[in-house]
């Protein structure tokens, strides 16, 4: 038993209080607030985890989860001049690491370093109750939708994040993921606790996200919806009459249409009395809004069909990062929720690979909770026992546990069907992969069909276990036909011809240029996306992309191989790693990068001396004497162009 934080409602408040509670074996790290270390329920007193720099060390690969952090930045961060012998200096920090909180905690070799997989952040935590707390929210389980919201709130809500490190280059992009993360938790628990009728916990939640952001309309709407709640539509008014005047004076902009029409129902005494205004209920057909995604969503009903006709059913959607496979299962698990069914919600993470059918007792325990909120007092008898089961899991006794699971999901489809939803299936764990294909085939005569989604690039293992059981659904670049009529839908029609040239059909690039307005910058949330994709690919190949950027859209192996002073075979090899991470494509002799933005982003983030570096090598290698172009690989003359900047592409 250890203290540990935990949220109750007392009178209408939420109020953080100190609890005895069983806390899991293993290590914990506090990274919002003073930076705190915990090993097995205990608080470890600063000087037990070791010196300064060990601890800046942990803090580091805490605010990078599941990332592998290369040398390079690890020296940057910890040493203001580098010292003569950074790896062995770094490795000796991570020996103590491992010493003072044992040999997992910290996994990698001289290359880079991250956190074992069993090591909790509290950070990552916060963000998984969000996730959590959304998606019960789209499942309409309002009170554990409100419960989960909390626990992340109060974690947010505890402070800055590494308030003791001061400022640092490397923390700012955890900050502000801090901040985004206690936005969000704001949004989600005021919405939650609308739904359940607790309207002054609502306006206090929303009230405090409209003090950190006075620009925040989400927050805004939330508190004007608490007033019009309240059946105070005047207060509602006023909160408007705020916001609209403080964007005019300062940005010179009206508040969103969405902000607007909510205003106007209330002028109108349209908008409802309870927590949902009708201006913001759920779209009774979402499939309007999945641009490029009918046909895709078309195969998901059929299966649903074949479901309620008592055909128990699996389809695996795969997809690139950015291609909405999430958007096109929330569309359909709602289009499911409205007809009466019964939805189950999870999500694998990376750092719970280890643990046994994680998903699958996640999804089972969520069941149980419907069936006792949706049903009656206590959950569905089968349903709690497969839970229980669940909870002592183990390789010896698996054959058990499935069967037990599989007889509760058949008998609760016996009254209502089930849709079971499973996100990033690919860090699933093998007994959870085994469970799905022996459900497939073991429950007949069952309303039940079970969506998962997988990674593109990750989607081997998962697909070689269950692609004989499953319906496979893979998510395509959108065509030209998609971005003209999603273009529209924004209200920039014109914008359609640049947006399929930089994008090249990618979904989130091209919903993110048309909500940012201009197609010459690149929108944040490409550039994370982008950098995102780079961790993947290992230092060496990311520096193959880089140089190739700084002259072009080609990427030619043979010519970065003489550029980068390596051998053809290792260029071709790093050519691949960025092919399966889908950065290049296949073009001829050569590839390409997959769209213009993301050689922009690579160009943008590389510094200008090595840019420069790169260019004047490249013209060494192609104009060698006399301004003539050097022959490229099987003896073919290599054009030379001159790129904006005085940058060169091939």
């Amino acid at each position: 038993m250890c203290t540990d934080e935990s949220v109750s409602r007392l009178g209408g408040q939420v109020w953080v209080e100190r609890a005895a509670i069983a806390t899991p074996a293993g290590v914990r790290l506090y990274v919002i607030g003073p930076f705190a270390v915990q090993r097995d329920g205990h608080p470890l007193a600063r000087t037990a985890v070791g010196s300064r720099k060990t601890r800046m060390l942990l803090a580091l690969l805490a605010v990078e989860p599941g990332r592998r952090v290369c040398l390079d930045r690890i020296v940057e961060a910890l040493w203001a001049v580098p010292p003569r012998r950074p790896a062995e200096d770094v490795a000796t920090l991570v020996s103590r690491v491992r010493q003072s909180l044992g040999a997992d905690a910290v996994s990698g070799g001289r290359s880079g370093y991250r956190l074992g997989s069993e090591v909790r952040v509290d950070l990552d935590e916060a963000d998984g109750d969000i996730d959590t707390a959304g998606r019960l929210l789209r499942e309409h389980l309002d009170t554990s939708a409100l419960e989960a919201a909390l626990r992340a709130l109060a974690v947010l809500d505890r402070g800055a994040l590494l308030e003791d490190v001061g400022p640092a280059d490397w923390a700012e992009p955890a900050r502000t993921r801090h901040t985004v993360l206690l936005r969000n938790a704001r949004h989600v628990a005021s919405e939650a606790a609308l739904r359940t009728g607790d309207t002054g916990m609502a306006h206090r939640i929303s009230a405090a996200a409209v003090r950190a952001d006075p620009y925040d309309e989400i927050a805004c709407r939330l508190v004007m919806r608490t007033h019009i709640a309240a059946a105070e539509p005047a207060r509602a008014i006023v909160e408007y009459e705020r916001l609209r005047t403080r964007l005019a004076t300062d940005l010179g902009v009206d508040p969103a249409a969405e902000t607007r029409r909510l205003h106007v129902a209330v002028l109108r005494e349209e908008a409802a009395g309870g927590g949902q205004p009708a201006s913001n209920r759920p779209e009774a057909a979402p499939t309007a809004r999945l641009f490029g995604r009918r046909g895709e969503l078309a195969v998901l009903n059929r299966a649903w069909d074949r479901a309620l006709t008592g055909r128990t059913g699996l389809v695996v959607v795969t997809g690139e990062s950015g291609y909405g496979k999430t958007t096109l299962v929330d569309a359909f698990a709602r289009s499911v929720v409205s007809a009466k069914a019964l939805v189950a919600v999870a999500r694998c993470h990376e750092a719970e690979r280890s643990l046994p059918l994680e998903p699958i007792a996640a999804l089972v325990g969520r069941l149980a909770a419907a069936t006792a909120t949706g049903l009656g007092a206590h959950p569905d008898a089968a349903v709690a026992a497969a839970a229980a089961e669940l909870t002592t899991a183990r390789p010896a006794n698996l054959t058990r546990v499935y069967a037990t699971v599989t007889n509760a999901l058949r008998q609760l489809t016996g009254t209502r069907a089930v849709l079971l939803v499973v996100e990033d299936l690919q860090w699933a764990d093998a007994a959870a992969l085994e469970f799905l294909r022996y459900a497939v085939r073991r429950i007949d005569r069952a309303r039940l069909l079970v969506v998962a989604t997988v990674q593109e690039e990750r989607r081997a293992s998962p697909m070689r276990l269950l692609g004989d059981v499953a319906e496979h659904v893979r998510l395509r670049p959108w065509t030209p036909a998609d971005i003209v009529e999603l273009s529209a839908a924004y209200g920039s029609p014109q914008a359609a011809a640049e947006i399929i040239r930089r994008t090249g059909g990618h979904p989130l690039f091209a919903v993110q240029l048309l909500r940012a307005g201009r197609t010459t910058e690149v929108p944040a949330a490409v550039t994370a996306h982008v950098v995102n994709r780079l961790q993947d690919v290992g230092s060496k190949a990311e520096e193959l992309l880089r140089a190739s950027a700084s002259l072009g859209m080609v990427v030619d192996p043979g010519l970065l191989a003489g550029l980068l002073g390596i051998g053809p075979v290792a260029a071709t090899r790093r050519c691949q790693r960025a092919l399966a991470c889908h950065l290049i494509q296949p073009a001829g002799p050569v590839y390409v990068f997959g769209n213009d933005l993301i050689r922009q982003v690579l160009y943008e983030s590389t510094p200008s001396p090595a840019r420069r570096i790169y260019a004047r090598l490249h013209q060494g290698a192609v104009e060698p004497r006399g301004g003539r172009p050097a022959a490229g690989p099987g003896g073919h003359l290599r054009p030379v162009h001159r790129r904006p900047g005085g940058a060169l592409s091939s």
